[in-house]
């Protein structure tokens, strides 16, 4: 059973992220232990959604996803924020057919939900606040 607190909003908000490696040995460990990785993937998104629309309540939420696991968790974010009537919009920073499985299942129900698909990071508009050079460029350094 997940531990109500440790995924509160506040909770998460004011604690250290853990390391890749740890957050990884953390995943397994709780696959291994039964917990299905479509619930840590609802879990973890569902939470960031949380924090973002409680610190930023009338935002326009730009979500940028990639291919794995953590795109997975964005884009149950942004359906989170969707379904509570957030402005959302998500762009993918790889093609969609090199979406993993979770991610993939999670970017369809992202296009359900909001009527669209995902859009590629090179649409994002010359006028808007992000800058899809940068972006892309630590992006690229980081893959």
């Amino acid at each position: 059973m997940i531990n109500k607190k440790l995924m509160s909003t506040n909770f998460l908000y004011d604690h250290a992220v853990l390391t890749v490696e740890q957050m990884y040995k953390v995943d397994t460990g709780c696959i291994e232990r039964g917990i299905q990785e479509r619930h840590l993937m609802k879990e973890a998104g569902t939470a960031v959604a949380k924090i973002a629309i409680n610190k930023w309540p009338k935002a326009q939420f730009s979500v940028l996803c990639g291919t794995g696991n953590n795109g997975g968790d964005g884009f149950v974010a942004a359906s989170y924020l969707k379904s509570i009537g957030a402005d959302v919009e998500v762009f993918l920073l790889d093609r969609t057919n090199n979406l993993k499985t979770a991610a993939n299942r999670e970017a369809s129900e992202w296009s359900k939900l909001s009527g669209s698909s995902t859009r590629k990071l090179s649409d994002i508009p010359k006028n808007h606040k992000l800058d899809n050079k940068i972006a892309l460029k630590n992006f690229r350094e980081n893959k």
